[in-house]
């Protein structure tokens, strides 16, 4: 999708969006599709691995965390906690973390998948209808995120650090409410 422009794939998400609103049974049979497909991912891994466990450390290297990719329906944007269509792979901030600082980190966000905060902030960011109601929902989504893993495991603080290294997330386009307003708008 990195080669459609930004009308382009805002057109693909609103047709959608309006395909799963009036047949929620697709969403689910994506998510399963999606499931299904990690299932198979890690059991022809672990078949990989039994042949040869030297293969298991290159397979972390090129495999992102499952809690790193998004269900299909999921809207993912940057480094902020939301990734968009466009983007693939794992954050670039993972890159930063050794092996078993990724475990650990993956450890706390599967104790923290229930929380209720960041349940709160994640349906939140999902019901946001606006491109500017989104990113400050992503923002407000990653900073709860990052507070429930705290809680969790406090020394993850420095991973958390490490991990948000990398800088800022990629600047997505601005909307066109964002581009009148700014000074490269007005003409």
């Amino acid at each position: 999708m990195a080669n459609l422009t930004e009308q382009e794939r805002s057109q693909l998400k609103v047709a959608h969006d309006k395909a799963i609103q009036q047949n929620p049974v697709l969403e689910q049979a994506m998510k399963d599709a999606h499931q299904a497909m990690e299932k198979a991912r890690k059991n022809l891994h672990d078949a990989m691995i039994s042949v040869d466990p030297s293969v298991a450390p290159i397979l972390t290297k090129i495999e992102p965390p499952k809690w790193d990719r998004p269900f299909h329906g999921e809207s993912r944007k940057g480094g902020d906690g939301i990734r968009e269509w466009k983007q693939h792979g794992p954050s670039p901030g993972l890159a930063n973390l050794s092996d078993q600082e990724r475990t650990q980190l993956k450890a706390a966000h599967d104790r923290i998948k229930g929380d209720p905060s960041v349940v709160a902030a994640r349906d939140a960011m999902k019901s946001a209808s606006t491109p500017e109601a989104r990113r400050a929902a992503s923002h407000t989504l990653r900073q709860t995120v990052d507070a429930a893993l705290l809680k969790a495991d406090p020394s993850l603080g420095p991973v958390l650090d490490k991990l948000h290294q990398a800088g800022p997330a990629p600047a997505l386009p601005p909307t066109p409410a964002e581009a009148a307003l700014s000074p490269q708008g007005v003409q």
